[in-house]
């Protein structure tokens, strides 16, 4: 018979303080299973909100929805999401730049920023990766279901980067 531990702890937030949720991990064989997170979707396309927060809340997520550039940087800071998966056109700030301002920014600047657009020029990918974006995601190339998958990806890849720069 297989068995789960499960740890229920408090998240710490980017600043090193105790986030008010709980984050459930299930650890087996060594592998931590991220359940759920809050997630902020910056887009201004309601139906896009639409279907990609009720595939993000059926795996269990809290969504945080903003439909403007500035909308989003207030909700990032109110808000503190765990993601930020941020359009490239928006009505009032592109998104490379609303990316910008948050990478500047001392209190968000470490919340992992993933590009979720139908735009995919090369120049437009290149500048968000240097800007700090983690992913490039196209719309027009993943599944809504899928997209918990990528969220999930991102949170490992930044919890591993935390625990490197702990080891230091």
């Amino acid at each position: 018979m297989r068995s789960f531990n499960i740890l229920l702890s408090h998240c710490i937030s980017f600043e090193g303080k105790k986030n008010p949720k709980y984050l459930l991990h299930f650890v087996y064989s060594g592998a931590t299973f991220i359940l759920s997170m809050k997630i902020l979707l910056v887009d201004d396309d309601e139906a896009i909100l639409n279907v990609y927060s009720t595939a993000l809340k059926a795996h269990g997520h809290d969504i945080v929805t903003a439909t403007t550039g500035k909308s989003g940087l207030e909700k990032a800071k109110t808000e503190k999401p765990d993601v930020v998966l941020l359009d490239q056109v928006l009505p009032d700030i592109q998104g490379n730049e609303v990316l910008r301002m948050m990478k500047e920014d001392a209190e968000i600047k470490d919340i992992p920023v993933a590009m979720l657009s139908n735009f995919g020029q090369n120049d437009l990918i290149q500048k968000a990766l240097s800007t700090g974006a983690v992913d490039y995601i196209r719309k027009y190339e993943i599944e809504p279901d899928y997209l918990d998958t990528k969220v999930k990806g991102i949170m490992k890849a930044k919890q591993s980067q935390m625990t490197d720069e702990q080891t230091f």
